[in-house]
């Protein structure tokens, strides 16, 4: 049993805990700077914005090593306003830099007949002339397309070459120059001359100072032309199958143009794309021209029938059968069979229809 001390003791602790409880206070955390934190790092600030427009603001005749410079267009504007259009304007200019192509002339002037061939073909590199791909073995490997060679050769006589590709000019220049040991690709033309537009390296045709009329891209991307799809040849990409033969299949399309002095490619390009897309132009163009191949094929043989019905008149071959009176084609009507007419593909731009062959059946018999 506690004795009248051990009570009173006790009694003493609990009323000195209670009243160190009532006065303790638990101090507050300290949340961010403080007021001369704030100050500072406006101070720090401030300094280094006034640095940035007065580097970028300055007069151009001031930066030592520019050599002559144009007339400041600020110079009769307040000091801090001049310095401050000039640094906006810096900033503008090193963006563009990067979004915009390097020049607004990517290739040399126009040259008169005879030098200058009459079309410009410009190709995109990856994925169609050629194949990249890496793994951890044996790193980066590059395969050359099937029918690059025969698709230069076959088309330096008509189309002055172009490759335009988003790939940078370190990386691409060598490649190119293993990709083409003949050297026909006359100018080749790389990131810095496409316009960056929406993530996507866009090439802008009417840099490359030549008449629109006379330019076929061929890319793999739709998005990098769409600011002219019209001259577009949009191709699947190539994966690296050996056996592909989509370039050998391109070289007719693209000589029948020129071969056929087409003075507006833009639309050659739109009567195919109309009828199956725009990314089946060379499966159009070949279906087109295997039905005019029949078509062809037919007729000769309706020339070869009339012919010998001629020689069974006794008027001799086809030469003769221009000497066939009126007189003897209104006594026996029956006598000569009239060509079929053949419904050809809707007026394909490269079929040759300098004359109808009916026409020409016709008028070879004596009709006309």
């Amino acid at each position: 049993m506690a004795t009248l001390g051990q009570l009173k003791r006790l009694h003493l602790l609990k009323t000195g805990a209670q009243r160190a409880a009532q006065y303790y206070v638990k101090p507050k955390e300290s949340r961010g700077p403080s007021g001369q934190g704030w100050l500072a790092l406006a101070g720090v600030s401030t300094a280094l914005l006034g640095t940035g427009i007065y580097l970028l603001g300055r007069p151009e005749e001031e930066i030592e090593g520019l050599g002559p410079q144009e007339p400041d267009e600020y110079a009769n504007v307040p000091l801090v306003k001049a310095y401050l259009y000039r640094a906006w304007d810096t900033v503008v200019n090193f963006k563009k830099s990067f979004s915009e192509p390097s020049s607004d002339k990517l290739l040399p002037d126009y040259l008169p007949h005879p030098y200058q061939r009459p079309y410009t073909l410009v190709l995109e590199m990856n994925d169609l002339l050629l194949h990249t791909s890496y793994d951890r073995l044996s790193g980066w490997k590059y395969q050359k397309r099937p029918g690059v060679d025969a698709l230069l050769l076959q088309l330096f006589e008509f189309y002055e070459i172009v490759v335009f590709t988003s790939e940078t000019a370190i990386n691409g220049n060598s490649l190119l120059t293993a990709l083409d040991p003949n050297q026909l690709i006359l100018y080749k033309l790389y990131r810095n001359s496409t316009k960056y537009v929406d993530g996507v390296h866009v090439k802008d045709l009417t840099n490359l100072n030549r008449p629109l009329n006379r330019v076929i891209i061929v890319d793999t991307n739709s998005k990098s032309v769409k600011f002219h799809k019209d001259n577009s040849i949009i191709m699947e990409k190539w994966t690296g199958d050996v056996d592909d033969k989509t370039l050998w299949e391109l070289i007719p399309l693209l000589q029948t143009i020129a071969v056929n002095e087409v003075d507006d490619v833009r639309h050659v390009l739109n009567f195919y794309k109309a009828q199956r897309g725009e990314d089946k132009v060379l499966e159009t163009y070949r279906l087109n021209q295997a039905l005019l191949q029949a078509e062809e094929e037919q007729r000769r043989e309706q020339m070869e029938q009339l012919a010998r019905q001629g020689a069974r008149r006794g008027v001799g071959g086809p030469i003769s059968t221009f000497s066939l009176s009126r007189k003897q084609q209104i006594q026996n009507p029956e006598s000569v069979t009239p060509p079929t007419t053949i419904e050809a593909p809707p007026t394909d731009p490269l079929a040759n229809q300098d004359q109808s062959w009916n026409d020409w059946i016709a008028s070879w018999v004596g009709w006309k």
